[in-house]
């Protein structure tokens, strides 16, 4: 997706660095709330941060958490800044709520999602059966 957004729309974006043997190269995935406009708040767009951390994982092999995801104006998130040393140069990447709303559909049916399931719910299983041993009261004699 292309950059339509206005420059002073807000959006939720979330940068990563790969590094190499030279300076690295910085990376950014722009959210907006669809093709041609930005969130109206915080709260609005805070609900996909860990969606759009999900999204970096499985497509672009990066392992990032929502931490890293920062809410603000597109314009606060530069491509390129010169500097006296090294320049700071990102790709910038845009994606809109429906194609990350198609690939949370697309996960979730996956073998990895339901084998993730699988094991919380046994953890789960696990404490319960701890706790319920532990309350039970000593035998007397």
């Amino acid at each position: 997706m292309e950059r339509n957004t206005h420059p002073t729309e807000k959006v939720l974006a979330i940068t990563w660095h790969v590094k190499d043997n030279w300076y690295g190269k910085n990376y950014r995935l722009i959210l907006n709330k669809d093709e041609n406009t930005g969130f109206s708040s915080l709260k609005e767009a805070k609900s996909y941060k860990s969606l759009l951390a999900l999204y970096v994982k499985n497509k672009y092999n990066q392992k990032v958490t929502g931490k890293y995801a920062k809410f603000d104006q597109h314009d606060n998130f530069p491509t390129y800044i010169h500097s006296i040393g090294p320049s700071y140069w990102c790709d910038n990447y845009y994606i809109s709520i429906a194609q990350l709303e198609a690939f949370k559909q697309q996960y979730q049916t996956s073998s990895e999602f339901r084998e993730k399931q699988r094991k919380a719910e046994n953890r789960k299983w696990l404490k319960e059966m701890r706790s319920s041993r532990s309350k039970r009261p000593l035998a007397t004699i």
